[in-house]
């Protein structure tokens, strides 16, 4: 993935932990200054995007510069039932640890139909419509013969 935050120009890595659909789930955020070698616990990593139980969060993951600021925001997608797509901006993402809560601290929170699994694939797009920031597409596989939305 890209520069995720801390703008030190090096690669992060986003890792998504989805829960089996119960419990707790989680996507990290793993820099280059964290992970130096050997075995490493996620639990330990620097930055923790707690969602919300039973929803599958993390089950997809993205990074894309959605606001044009030259670093990569994350997209965490929860794709359980309805389903959610979480946008957290890399501007947000500045302290050395944190423990942010999806819910709560996303930029944006996209939500799906009844059932859509809005979330269930999201992928990093080329600047469709121009205007100098990436777009992005998110999958909703279930309803209607499934659906795939791309944000401009």
């Amino acid at each position: 993935m890209g520069d995720l935050g801390d703008g030190d120009n090096v690669g992060e890595l986003l890792i998504g932990g989805d829960g089996f659909e119960s419990g707790p789930c989680y996507a990290w955020i793993v820099t280059s200054e964290w992970a130096t070698g050997g075995t490493l616990q996620l639990a330990q990593a620097p930055y923790r995007l707690r969602g919300v139980a039973d929803t599958g969060c993390g089950g997809s993951t993205a990074a894309a510069d959605i606001d044009g600021d030259g670093l990569d925001d994350a997209l965490v997608g929860a794709p359980v039932n309805a389903g959610a797509v979480y946008l957290m901006h890399a501007e947000d993402l500045h302290t050395q640890f944190r423990d942010y809560t999806l819910e709560d601290d996303s930029a944006m929170v996209l939500r799906g139909d009844e059932a859509s699994r809005l979330g269930s694939a999201i992928a990093p797009l080329s600047d469709f419509d121009g205007d100098g920031v990436a777009d992005f597409a998110v999958g909703a596989p279930v309803g209607a013969g499934g659906h795939v939305y791309v944000f401009t």
